[in-house]
C-alpha cells in the first residue's frame, strides 16, 4: 500500500488535462501514475488518484509555465490557474489499495495520443 493524492476533476478539466498530455505540454503519465474513477454525474466528473513522484512532477511543470506566464498567454488563462490550484489542494490517501472498479488512466488515454 502507498500514499497518492487524490482529487476530483470535472469533464472540461479532463479534457484540459487530456490535450496538454496530447499535445506533450506537461510530461504524459505513464503506467501506474494515474488511477481514475468516474463519479457517474452530470459534470463527467472522475476521482484521480496520482502517485506522489508523477504529483511532484506534474505539479512543477504547472506552477514553472505558471511562473513563465504561459497561462496568461492562452484563451483559457483562468481555468489553467483553476486547474493548478486544483492540483495543489488535492489530497494525500494514505495506505492506498486500489479497488477494482479504477482504471489506469495511461491505459484508458494512451492510444488516443499522437
Amino acid at each position: 500500500m502507498e500514499t497518492k493524492k487524490k482529487q476530483v476533476f470535472n469533464g472540461q478539466e479532463l479534457a484540459m488535462l487530456f490535450q496538454a498530455f496530447s499535445k506533450r505540454i506537461f510530461s504524459r503519465p505513464q503506467k501506474g501514475d494515474i488511477y481514475s474513477k468516474s463519479n457517474y454525474s452530470d459534470d463527467n466528473s472522475c476521482t484521480f488518484y496520482i502517485s506522489l513522484s508523477y504529483y511532484d512532477t506534474l505539479l512543477n511543470e504547472f506552477q514553472n509555465a505558471y511562473a513563465q506566464g504561459k497561462f496568461a498567454h492562452s484563451n483559457a488563462n483562468i481555468t489553467w490557474v483553476n486547474l493548478m490550484n486544483k492540483l495543489i489542494d488535492a489530497s494525500n490517501v494514505v495506505d492506498f489499495e486500489e479497488e477494482n472498479n479504477l482504471e489506469d488512466y495511461y491505459e484508458s488515454v494512451n492510444s488516443f495520443w499522437f
